[in-house]
């Protein structure tokens, strides 16, 4: 069955630039994921520091971002300012395992 992981968030990140952008964003090799594969990842600050662990899995027409409840909104934040020219887009999910 679905169990709901409430400490945990979903963001679906969609766009022709979704690869390019978290390519830019995160420390895993975004273009090698390979389809329906998921990978560990981080968000670095400017300085370096860990902002946020997560994992990031290729689902072809989109990305899915699993993170820490806690950490989404901020993720989302950061995400929003550096999207300048980017075609692309995020979406909170709710998320289940």
């Amino acid at each position: 069955g679905v169990l709901d992981a409430p400490f945990e968030a979903l963001i679906e990140v969609t766009g022709p630039d979704r690869q390019s952008f978290l390519q830019n964003l995160l420390t895993q090799d975004v273009k090698s994921i390979p389809l329906h594969q998921t990978r560990p990842a981080a968000q670095a600050g400017r300085r370096g520091h860990i902002e946020a662990d997560l994992w990031i899995q290729e689902r072809g027409e989109s990305f899915f971002v699993r993170v820490a409840a806690d950490r989404a909104e901020a993720l989302l934040a950061t995400w929003d300012k550096y999207r300048i020219i980017e075609d692309v887009d995020f979406r909170l999910r709710i998320c289940s395992v």
